[in-house]
């Protein structure tokens, strides 16, 4: 038996929910809810473990204390808000998703 998988829908449903106990993780399905009014998505460029900080592929710095949800890595896509500063554009109120 087939099963059609959907590629985007608001509330979308797993149609191999046994699939998850083995720990993959499928990139057509994600978790977060989109950005809301007034957030900023970008990818992660470059991201420093033992200073804390990481600089988003839109210039914007990033430090670790402002990461509500997720772990930072290389690459990892970010959904935050913007806040300028004198040093520059910075993310307050991070969210990792994916």
């Amino acid at each position: 038996m087939f099963r059609r998988v959907l590629t985007w829908v608001d509330e979308a449903v797993d149609p191999f929910p046994e699939i998850k106990s083995l720990g993959f993780r499928s990139p057509r399905h994600e978790s977060e809810k989109p950005p809301c009014a007034g957030e900023t998505c970008g990818r992660v460029r470059y991201y420093n473990d033992s200073r804390g900080f990481a600089k988003c592929d839109c210039g914007t710095f990033i430090h670790i204390r402002d990461v509500i949800s997720g772990e930072l890595r290389e690459g990892a896509r970010v959904v935050f808000e913007r806040k300028d500063t004198a040093k520059g554009p910075e993310g307050v109120n991070v969210r990792v998703i994916g």
